[in-house]
């Protein structure tokens, strides 16, 4: 788990990246506490999607809006879009980048 990569969300990673020269990358984002929260790089050329595992995430995505997930809402993040994400405590996210 590493902590300070994603904002206030403590990182996992499957080691996928290595495994696939960066053309996939699988990362576990946990909540230690309410309101952690992560905006991306706008410069990231890969899709990301997100899948809430358990908790509580918020999501925004500028003009294209804001959303709330419940545990099993999943979304599809296009290239290069920029997006922040806040969640509760104890919340897992999934996020992969392809």
């Amino acid at each position: 788990i590493m902590p300070g990569e994603f904002g206030g969300f403590e990182s996992h990673h499957f080691g996928i990246a290595t495994a696939t020269g960066g053309t996939v990358r699988v990362i576990e984002l946990r909540s230690p506490d309410d309101h952690s929260a992560y905006a991306s790089d706008v410069s990231n050329p890969q899709n990301t999607f997100l899948f809430l595992l358990a908790g509580r995430l918020d999501l925004s995505l500028g003009s294209l809006g804001d959303k709330r997930f419940t545990p099993g809402d999943c979304i599809l993040v296009p290239p290069y879009a920029p997006y922040e994400i806040s969640a509760n405590a104890n919340a897992e996210v999934l996020l992969v980048n392809i």
